[in-house]
């Protein structure tokens, strides 16, 4: 990863200026912040990277120097961040850190060829404000955006999940709007809706337990459709374009 700035800024009214170093400077310990000071990581909505520089979008910190726990913490803050957006493919050009949720990434980069997720689970979408098609990320590398099924190089918004640490799955699925027909309960993936439900269209669905995704195809394949727990009354609850549903399966078995 490129060696991103690494700034220290004393309160106000400090004589103390702070202390200027480099993300591994302060990750090996090489770079003490001073007491009471600040630290952040250059970038985020301070500026705009130009070809080859790293944004990164970190929180601010408080740090005591000489304190074990908070040297941990600023360790914690380099494993920032969680996912890298770049505009070529291979991870090649400007690129994008980021940590958090996002409603708007077009300030940053103006597409997205090539991703590394280095923690948690993405869901990435095609137009701001958590719009269009959606992608599901888990951690990993993805040279192109085929890689992460894309139909295009536009990506515009995110959203970030920590893993699902239970170890229950259960989701309801129903033939008909507002949880009314044919009802099937799952607790496993199912590659074809039809060959076990005997339709192929799920038009509400109850998620008691676990991170599913729907699939507009069987076998895994078209648009995709993020679903945590809690009711979905109709399809556009889950951001569907209509009610087609050829498979769907648990978020820890990609």
């Amino acid at each position: 990863m490129a060696g991103s700035l690494v700034t220290t800024e004393a309160d106000p009214g400090s004589a103390d200026s702070g202390t200027v170093g480099t993300r591994e400077q302060l990750e090996c310990g090489r770079l003490d912040a001073a007491a009471g000071s600040s630290i952040y990581i250059s970038g985020g909505t301070q500026g705009t990277a130009g070809s080859g520089e790293s944004i990164v979008n970190v929180p601010y910190y408080r740090s005591v120097a000489g304190d074990d726990a908070a040297q941990e913490l600023l360790t914690q803050i380099c494993s920032f961040p969680q996912i890298i957006f770049y505009e070529d493919r291979n991870f090649q050009g400007r690129h994008y850190e980021c940590s958090s949720d996002s409603a708007d990434l077009s300030p940053y980069f103006s597409r997205c060829n090539s991703i590394r997720v280095e923690s948690d689970w993405w869901v990435l979408y095609e137009r701001p404000n958590y719009m269009g098609y959606q992608y599901i990320l888990s951690r990993g590398e993805y040279p192109d955006y085929k890689h992460w099924m894309g139909f295009n190089d536009c990506v515009r918004s995110c959203r970030s999940y920590p893993y699902y640490r239970g170890g229950n799955y259960r989701m309801r699925i129903y033939e008909r709007p507002d949880f009314a027909g044919q009802m099937m309960e799952f607790m496993d993936n199912c590659l074809s809706v039809y060959d076990r439900f005997r339709y192929r269209d799920i038009h509400s669905c109850q998620v008691m337990d676990g991170y599913w995704i729907f699939y507009e195809h069987p076998n895994y394949r078209g648009r995709q459709y993020f679903l945590r727990p809690g009711e979905y009354r109709r399809y556009s609850d889950w951001g569907g374009y209509n009610s087609m549903i050829g498979s769907f399966r648990r978020m820890r078995d990609f």
